[in-house]
């Protein structure tokens, strides 16, 4: 990353600065880089105006950087910097004028930390600001054998010049370019007083830059850019669909362990008032698959709490659980609406414990909550909102909930990988300010 021994140079003819000369043949202006005068290069370098002294934009580059990009040598002969501003915001970037002598002018564009590589295209696609404005639709427009559809318009001031360019910048010079944005590339269309440009843009990898310039580029202040390729997935389709298929059949495995009543063991009805507090004899033979305690209640516009105490063969407490039974209805101004909880259960795994079990059952606490009003009973007053609770066992009981979640990882994976395009695309066109609800 040297200058070139075979460049000229010339002084400044308003500084006397030594200044190198970059460019070929079509270069017409020169920024002194130490005073900030615009000199005219088709005059002997005569000084027109001065920038006067600028904050330098941030940039991986400078003045006389040489390197390889697309297998084509060139050398940084001039840099810009754009500001962008509105509603309160302010974009930086800056531009960089590149020159080749076999391949002619372009420009590396460095913003946030991602580089990109625009060439003047000679084309008849163009879309313009009244497009713009009146289209229904996003405006598109047609290169090659690529169609680009509108992006966003940029309306910048050039706040930095340095270096040598084939046009006259001016400070303050504001500059209107319409972007519309393609699979591989971007198409920049700016309207200037005689003529049209039309630059087509692409991106530029970090290690590109690496190993071209010898540049290691900073990380991006943002990770996305809507010309940064995606990363494809060979095996996309494939994992998608074979992930998807995985997910159906865990799903229907899922339902038939659900659908496994296994072998009841018993099932009481219990009063209130009459039967609690109860215990529940019973014996678990087979140590495969769920016990399962089942409790229903009639309870109504209210609730109860029910406390399970179960013992096992060796006499010691295998647990100590509540669970609350409820149930409320009313009507509102869309209906009737009811909400109901009154069926609770409990599973657990008996291990290598079978035998004879005891559960101990009763209400600890009851009440009622209507019209915005909640009260706690007494024990007396229970049967005011339920009466009768049902208790059944059953053992040997599969289930299906590992398997519905193994099927419900399996269909994320299979809608991730195949709505994948989608996403990404979508990725790429956030920045863009066009808006269909318009």
């Amino acid at each position: 990353m040297t200058l070139s021994a075979e460049l000229r140079s010339i002084d400044c003819t308003s500084c006397g600065a030594g200044l190198n000369v970059l460019g070929g043949g079509r270069v017409t202006t020169h920024v002194c880089p130490y005073c900030g005068t615009l000199l005219d290069a088709n005059d002997d370098y005569r000084a027109l105006k001065s920038f006067g002294e600028l904050q330098r934009p941030a940039s991986a580059f400078k003045l006389g950087d040489r390197g390889r990009l697309f297998g084509v040598e060139f050398t940084v002969i001039g840099t810009l910097g754009y500001e962008e501003h509105w509603n309160g915001e302010v974009w930086a970037w800056t531009e960089h004028q590149v020159y080749s002598e076999t391949h002619g002018y372009g420009w590396l564009n460095f913003e946030n930390g991602h580089v990109t590589f625009s060439r003047r295209v000679r084309t008849d696609a163009w879309i313009s600001t009244y497009q713009v404005e009146h289209s229904e639709h996003r405006p598109s427009a047609s290169c090659g054998d690529e169609t680009y559809r509108y992006y966003e318009t940029t309306d910048a001031v050039i706040s930095f010049a340095e270096g040598e360019f084939t046009w006259q910048p001016e400070p303050g010079q504001r500059t209107q370019t319409i972007s519309a944005l393609g699979n591989t590339g971007m198409l920049d269309f700016s309207q200037e007083e005689t003529e049209r440009e039309i630059y087509l843009t692409t991106y530029v990898p970090a290690k590109d830059i690496a190993d071209g310039f010898g540049i290691e580029l900073p990380p991006p202040l943002q990770k996305n850019h809507p010309l940064k390729p995606a990363r494809t997935w060979a095996h996309r389709k494939f994992v998608g669909a074979v992930s998807g298929l995985f997910g159906a059949m865990l799903l229907i495995l899922g339902l038939i362990l659900s659908l496994n009543p296994g072998e009841q063991l018993v099932s009481r009805v219990f009063d209130i008032n009459a039967d609690l507090p109860a215990t529940v004899d019973f014996e678990i033979t087979n140590d495969q698959g769920l016990v399962v305690i089942e409790l229903d209640s009639d309870v109504v516009d209210g609730w109860a709490g029910i406390d399970f105490l179960l013992t096992d063969p060796d006499g010691n407490p295998r647990f100590e659980i509540g669970r609350t039974s409820d149930y409320y209805s009313g009507r509102d101004g869309d209906g009737k609406w009811t909400e109901d909880g009154s069926h609770a259960a409990i599973r657990f795994r008996p291990g290598e414990k079978t035998g004879p079990y005891q559960l101990e059952i009763d209400i600890e606490e009851a009440g009622f909550w209507k019209d915005g009003i909640s009260r706690t009973l007494l024990r007396s007053e229970f049967p005011e909102v339920v009466r009768q609770i049902s208790v059944s066992v059953s053992q040997a009981q599969t289930s299906g909930v590992p398997a519905y979640f193994a099927a419900a990882l399996f269909f994320v994976l299979s809608f991730v990988t195949l709505a994948l395009p989608a996403i990404l695309h979508q990725r790429r066109w956030a920045g863009s300010d066009w808006d269909d609800e318009d």
